[in-house]
């Protein structure tokens, strides 16, 4: 009984201990976050994705970009092809414009992040005079990425927002889903924006679209970059993290676990291991207390002696 108590006192402490760690974690990271952002256009509600994608108002060729650069990190995003990435090897190459620009992949992403239980598969059908694809819904049960993360944000499914990403890339679809431009090269500044706008009205649309593309991913982008750290202090925190001695816990020889209790030992989480610890139960030897039994063992003895 007394081991019980001490584990469970133990386990009780434990757990304490991990909810304020955890609880510290979740401050550090909001006051790193606020030492980034404050006093930037970040700070209040004024770029809230739930203000900025208004439902009640009509998209524009703005609006699926904005999605994109609202829910998905940078390194998701498209990326346009600049004139530093040209070299003597490739400068005459050509670089479709709709990869740089977003499209089908992009959308899947963002109907899954706004609906979890649905996802979007490439299907063929069949039809006369050849091939054509379409959507199907598909149900899947995998957590959409980038829906959450370990500091308490959540992105929950909504009817109205997603109405408006289909109505927004509606806007988008019939252009860079089209097979005729799909091979289209375009590399900003190095070609003539006119003479690709004057092949047909389908390669203006496509300049149009892009063009709100780089504008938006980089208004957004803009706001992303910290204003009140240096790149040195950036560099330096990044590639520096500070060490905090690990206590050192003696296990006595007796303590050991057969192999079968270490595995499974180890494969839980500190929340199953704790939660387990304070919930030990330790089962009472069978018979009689060994004082008692001790002294009838004495008595015995007395009584075989007197006879």
């Amino acid at each position: 009984m007394v081991a019980a108590k001490m584990a469970k006192k133990v386990a009780r402490i434990a757990v304490n201990t991990h909810t304020a760690k955890q609880a510290a974690s979740n401050n550090a990271c909001y006051n790193i976050f606020r030492s980034l952002y404050a006093g930037t256009a970040l700070e209040g509600d004024g770029m809230d994705p739930k203000l900025v994608l208004d439902p009640k108002v009509a998209p524009t060729r703005e609006t699926f970009p904005v999605f994109i650069c609202c829910y998905l990190p940078p390194n998701k995003w498209p990326k346009a092809i600049t004139l530093a990435q040209l070299t003597p090897e490739n400068v005459n190459s050509t670089f479709p414009l709709v990869k740089q620009m977003p499209g089908v992949e992009e959308f899947r992403i963002l109907s899954r992040m706004i609906h979890p239980d649905r996802t979007f598969q490439q299907a063929t059908a069949r039809r006369v005079g050849g091939m054509t694809t379409r959507m199907q819904s598909t149900i899947d049960n995998s957590t959409p990425p980038f829906t959450e993360d370990a500091f308490g944000f959540r992105l929950r499914p909504n009817n109205e927002l997603s109405q408006l990403l289909n109505s927004a890339y509606d806007l988008w679809k019939p252009t860079v889903g089209n097979e005729k431009i799909t091979n289209e090269s375009f590399v900003k500044l190095r070609d003539d924006e006119m003479t690709f706008r004057n092949r047909s009205p389908m390669h203006s649309e496509l300049i149009e679209l892009f063009n709100a593309w780089v504008t938006v991913s980089c208004f957004i982008m803009d706001r992303l970059t910290p204003e009140g750290y240096s790149l040195a202090q950036i560099q330096y925190h990044v590639n520096h993290r500070p060490t905090t001695p690990d206590p050192e816990l003696s296990v006595s020889s007796s303590e050991e676990e057969n192999e079968v209790e270490r595995d499974e030992i180890d494969t839980l989480s500190e929340q199953q291991l704790l939660h387990r610890a304070l919930h030990l139960r330790f089962r009472r030897g069978r018979g009689r207390p060994r004082a008692r039994a001790r002294a009838e063992s004495e008595e015995s003895e007395e009584g075989s002696v007197s006879e």
